[in-house]
């Protein structure tokens, strides 16, 4: 039995897909009825009777900082993809974040320990790695020194692997994979699905920075892999290409027809907007969505090595071109 924790988020819900595909039992653990419709989107775009693929996976309901919960959803389980994250770029939900991220993960590390003989595949970040030399590619040997200047987020991501390798210190068959930012179609409100509504609807501005992507379908493809083969203690970059912002959003713009944005996003202009969206949180008592950390992040030039994850797997990604393609045609149908 195959069991994937954040069942009904983006990548979770693709490597249901990606494991009923390969015909593997799916047991989901899930929170909400309601999130269980996203599944079943995703499932549509890949299968021509999604309700009945639906009805092949064995629901769970629970949650990861329930130890007991995710003890009873490991009955029969031989594999583990743990995907459940919260992903908040800033402060916002510092506390939950750490709870879901370094709680959940160790919750779920010390669930397999106690039942024994089951390989865990761990979703970290890319934000879970150090910066390369000057000129360097950032790849799997560059760890984080973790400092006060460390955004939350980063910082929780860090934490949550240091419980898996602590499992695999205790005798834990897992590995790590770092995904760079992942692309893939439907929860068009979250993750950077959002910047295709946000590009339809007219967007002028583009951040500075450069970052890696991939698409969603590859990282569960890859996940499955990775799962067959014989190794422990290891992490790998999921990275397909790496490329600015302003590109990827000129090619969104492409695809969806409309008008790339044409203004570079100054350090000026980020504190403006930092502030407006303090003073627009205040009075109407929404959650901030905008940081001056966020805003610095999407202004760095980073840039990751796939080397690691090809030589092991002599695996091709599909470009960030196709994925775009993909997405805004989805998008388009009101998917």
């Amino acid at each position: 039995m195959h069991f994937v924790t954040g069942a009904t988020g983006l990548l979770g819900s693709h490597v249901i897909a990606e494991l009923l595909r390969r015909g593997e039992n799916v047991r989901a653990l899930y929170r909400s009825e309601q999130k269980k419709d996203d599944v079943l989107k995703t499932l549509s775009l890949y299968f021509n009777d999604a309700s009945k693929m639906m009805k092949k996976i064995d629901w769970c309901k629970g949650d990861i900082l329930d130890y007991y919960s995710v003890i009873n959803a490991l009955e029969n389980v031989t594999h583990v993809y743990h995907t459940a994250a919260m992903v908040s770029i800033g402060k916002i939900s510092k506390k939950k974040m750490y709870d879901v991220n370094i709680r959940g993960t160790a919750n779920i590390v010390d669930a397999c320990l106690e039942k024994g003989n089951i390989r865990l595949c761990h979703v970290s970040s890319i934000a879970a790695l150090g910066n390369a030399s000057e000129g360097e590619l950032i790849d799997e040997n560059c760890n984080l020194v973790p400092d006060k200047n460390l955004y939350p987020y980063a910082y929780s991501k860090f934490k949550g692997e240091m419980e898996v390798w602590r499992g695999i210190h205790e005798g834990l068959n897992a590995f790590i994979i770092n995904p760079s930012v992942i692309l893939g179609p439907g929860m068009w409100n979250s993750a950077t699905a959002a910047f295709v509504e946000r590009i339809d609807k007219g967007l002028s501005f583009y951040p500075t920075g450069t970052v890696g992507f991939v698409d969603v379908r590859d990282v569960a493809s890859i996940m499955y892999e990775l799962m067959k083969l014989n190794i422990t203690g290891e992490r790998f970059v999921v990275n397909a290409e790496n490329i600015s912002y302003k590109d990827f959003f000129m090619i969104i713009a492409e695809e969806l027809g409309k008008n790339p944005p044409v203004y570079k996003v100054t350090k000026m202009l980020s504190a403006f907007a930092v502030m407006a969206d303090f003073f627009t949180a205040l009075i109407t008592g929404r959650r901030r969505q905008i940081s001056m950390q966020a805003m610095k992040i999407a202004s760095d030039i980073t840039r990751y090595s796939n080397e690691k994850i090809k030589k092991w797997l002599d695996y091709h990604f599909i470009s960030v071109d196709q994925s775009v393609k993909f997405i805004c045609e989805v998008y388009k149908k009101g998917v």
